[in-house]
């Protein structure tokens, strides 16, 4: 039996809606989806950005230990520069003893040779230690040099890194 005109009509409306149903349920999909995506992409970000913080706090604190130990080092060179200045000093004030020993007690010159020689010991030990001391700082400075290009090197990095 064929269908009458207004039930063909109802009949179509139906369809249609149906079909314009269909079409929002996909678009609410599809943007949910993307939501999704973007709630996703947003986590991931958060996360590596907590983890280029702890990185960041991590390289901070062995910067701070580097400077610590740095400064330590400094120290300990200094007080070593000031002991081969006192060992040099000490030396200094033997020999001007032995001077004056030779000068008062001509009669004791062969004692006094040897006082001479043994101020010139300490003064060449006291300038072996002065070079020592020496060698230390141009090591050290070696060594801050090597860290300032590491630091160097490691900005470059982080730099193409969060590129």
């Amino acid at each position: 039996m064929p269908a009458s005109e207004p039930q063909r009509q109802e009949a179509e409306r139906e369809r249609q809606n149906a079909e314009q149903h269909r079409r929002e349920s996909e678009v609410k999909r599809e943007i949910s989806a993307e939501q999704q995506q973007q709630a996703a992409l947003h986590q991931y970000a958060a996360e590596q950005q907590r983890i280029q913080s702890e990185k960041d706090r991590q390289a901070s604190e062995e910067s701070r230990e580097f400077a610590e130990e740095m400064r330590q080092t400094k120290e300990a060179i200094r007080q070593q520069a000031e002991e081969a200045r006192r060992v040099a000093e000490e030396a200094r004030r033997a020999a001007e003893e032995a001077r004056r020993v030779a000068e008062e007690a001509r009669r004791a010159a062969e004692e006094a040779r040897q006082q001479a020689a043994e101020a010139r010991r300490i003064a060449q030990e006291a300038q072996r230690a002065a070079a020592e001391a020496q060698s230390i700082v141009q090591e050290q400075r070696e060594i801050l040099a090597e860290m300032a290009l590491t630091a160097q090197q490691y900005r470059k990095v982080m730099t193409q890194y969060e590129e």
